[in-house]
């Protein structure tokens, strides 16, 4: 069975972010450059810092071919 899904990655949090808790996890919420609201989950990295974590643009799939090689 093929899965489809966004892959995530982490980027700085924007400048004029306003933040928010729900169920006890952190988000930012942001106009991008299209005007369009934005949010991510905000995670701390390692050293302290904090980045926002998004979803990528692109669609992406995962399945197993014959082969039983996963693509």
């Amino acid at each position: 069975m093929g899965r489809v899904f966004r892959k995530q990655f982490k980027q700085t949090i924007p400048k004029g972010a306003t933040f928010t808790t729900r169920k006890g996890m952190e988000y930012a919420q942001w106009k991008g450059r299209d005007g369009k609201k934005k949010q991510g989950e905000v995670v701390t990295q390692a050293d302290g810092s904090k980045r926002v974590l998004v979803d990528s643009g692109t669609y992406m799939c995962r399945y197993r071919d014959g082969s039983g090689v996963i693509r």
